[in-house]
């Protein structure tokens, strides 16, 4: 089982400044940077490390300062977003030597093409960085190249494999923040400076400033709901990537009415599953959260606070680089092509496949990737077939298959078919427990049941402490109490899972009503 995980917020007051624009896209975050030459042949490499792996095709002498820098970096991160190691996605990093490397695999607009955000402030820098988490895994994908726009590297791809490793963290923690929390402190915390024996966050850059005190600001409430296409595609991208920014840093760093733990209280909120505006409101007060769009104006008027916190001597990494296996090589490109949205993820797979040598690893991530690419579900459930034959232990293979196998469940359910969804979407779970989707079709499979156990109470018991906010849960635990004999509880919990609709979407609210329905129906039997 998971450890539970916590986070803590250190306190900080130093004035600074300097960070580039770093603007989330479709559980990406994208930084911008600028570098270019040709793709070639040459030998992918991979540097692994006990907590991330490098798959490079940068120089040797670049990625050991990446793995040297990132290293550090996360010693400062530990300090900051407390995790458990075991809360923690396997991470790849894959380090691309320069931009026109890196083309294939940016994110592609609905129309599909490639975005590429120009700052007003740095007109030519382009989008050359990736990370995503998806599955069970997170990958970062960054071009990196010396001496950009006579530029140290450290001004550039540091930042933006720092950014990887704070989304990275935040991801362990299963909280459902919107995309500006996670942005505002993503930027906050990855702009990272080392000073001799100190580790600096929280600096931003004198052009950010301007824009937050000349242009008007999107008022709090709207930032909030604001979604992660929005934040890259609409005509307040840039707007919305500054005063993410001034949000988190205000809620850390007032020293007007807010308390020094007002961005832990609205953190803690947010993860019990309060919506953002209520989570405000528990961490300024009703007056504080009614005067935010004011103060907040005022705060970016004012000194702005970093975090300083002593580190110590920095660290060097010394991990060996050695050739890199062509599978993992694919399967990294894969998952880079995957956190981007990219159309190339299949052909990535399937080169996988091929230099596989029948590990179960290749084919696990062509299902991933045909489902991403909306395949045909024949192609699909075949692709999961091949993997399971091949002897996979993924939970994203093992949630898929009993995914199909719940959606050919009939009306009125076959109590046996659904006991075997039950038991492979468990089997998933206890595979990697940090794999949210197998918690919720468990819950979903028991609706349909007529035989429930203790057991199955005691997942759904363990699933709501580490989700406590998932509405599914609350479905499945709600079944089991009415076919064991207590409509009193299970209406209780229907009508938690269904209360506050305006945190669900209409789609989510119509399908957790046809499950309460149908419900209701086999309990009254």
């Amino acid at each position: 089982m998971v450890a539970a995980v916590s986070t803590s917020l250190w306190k900080g007051s130093c004035p600074g400044v300097a960070l580039k624009h770093a603007i989330l896209v479709s559980s990406a975050f994208i930084i911008a940077l600028a570098c270019a030459g040709p793709l070639n042949a040459a030998q992918w490499r991979k540097l692994a490390t006990p907590r991330y792996t490098i798959i490079t095709h940068a120089s040797d002498r670049l990625t050991r300062s990446v793995a040297s820098d990132f290293d550090d970096f996360l010693g400062l991160l530990d300090r900051i977003v407390v995790v458990k190691p075991d809360a923690l996605r396997p991470l790849t990093i894959v380090l691309f030597a320069d931009d026109s490397e890196f083309d294939p695999f940016k994110p592609l607009t609905p129309e599909g093409t490639n975005i590429d955000y120009v700052s007003e402030e740095e007109p030519g820098v382009r989008t050359t960085s990736v990370i995503g988490s998806q599955n069970g895994w997170t990958a970062i994908g960054v071009a990196a190249q010396e001496g950009i726009a006579g530029q140290d590297y450290n001004n550039w791809t540091r930042k933006a494999v720092s950014a990887g490793g704070v989304m990275w963290y935040l991801a362990a923690l299963k909280t459902p923040a919107p995309p500006a929390v996670m942005h505002g402190m993503t930027r906050m915390l990855s702009n990272y400076k080392r000073e001799i024996t100190h580790g600096v966050v929280g600096n931003i850059t004198p052009g950010a400033v301007r824009i937050l005190n000349q242009w008007p600001l999107i008022p709090v409430n709207q930032l909030f709901t604001m979604t992660q296409m929005e934040a890259i595609t609409g005509h307040n991208r840039v707007l919305f990537a500054n005063e993410s920014w001034a949000l988190v840093e205000y809620l850390m760093f007032s020293k007007w009415s807010v308390q020094r733990h007002a961005f832990s209280t609205f953190w803690e909120a947010l993860r019990d599953g309060s919506p953002a505006d209520e989570a405000l409101v528990k961490a300024l007060g009703p007056d504080g959260a009614a005067r935010i769009n004011t103060d907040l104006s005022a705060f970016i008027h004012s000194t702005r606070y970093v975090l300083k916190i002593e580190m110590g001597e920095e660290i060097e990494n010394h991990d060996p680089i050695v050739p890199a296996d062509p599978m993992e090589v694919e399967i990294a490109l894969t998952k880079a092509t995957m956190v981007s949205r990219h159309g190339s993820l299949v052909a990535h797979a399937d080169a996988a496949v091929a230099a596989s040598r029948g590990r179960p690893e290749a084919y696990d991530i062509r299902a991933e990737a045909l489902a991403a690419s909306n395949a045909a579900p024949a192609d699909v459930e075949k692709a999961i077939e091949d993997a399971l034959a091949h002897g996979s232990r993924s939970a994203c293979t093992v949630w898929q298959d009993a995914a199909f196998r719940f959606s050919r469940i009939g009306d009125p359910a076959s109590p046996d078919k659904a006991r075997a969804v039950i038991n492979l979407a468990e089997q998933a779970a206890n595979l990697d427990l940090r794999f949210r989707p197998s918690f919720d079709l468990v819950a979903k499979a028991l609706v349909f049941s007529d035989r429930v156990t203790d057991d199955d109470a005691k997942f759904l018991a363990f699933a709501r402490t580490t989700f406590p906010w998932d509405r599914w849960i609350l479905i499945g635990q709600s079944a089991i109490h009415a076919k064991t004999g207590d409509p009193e509880g299970a209406g209780q919990l229907r009508e938690r899972a269904l209360s506050d609709d305006r945190r669900l979407n209409p789609n989510q609210i119509a399908e957790i009503k046809a499950f309460v329905a149908h419900l209701g129906e086999t309990a009254s039997r």
